[in-house]
């Protein structure tokens, strides 16, 4: 869990990291370096279940 506070920016969002190699059909997300909708979604809903099951 602390490897996804940590990654969290100041602003609350999460980056994009770098991508795996390989055939992509479509894109869905942002390039990497740039805040992902996909990422700050998952993270801020893990991180609330997280902190909502240690209280």
């Amino acid at each position: 869990m602390e490897r996804i506070r940590a990654a969290r920016q100041p602003d609350g969002k999460w980056l994009q990291g770098g991508r795996l190699p390989g055939d992509v059909w479509f894109e869905v997300d942002v390039p990497a370096g740039e805040p992902s909708k996909w990422l700050t979604l998952y993270g801020t809903r893990i991180l609330s279940w997280w902190d909502a099951a240690r209280s």
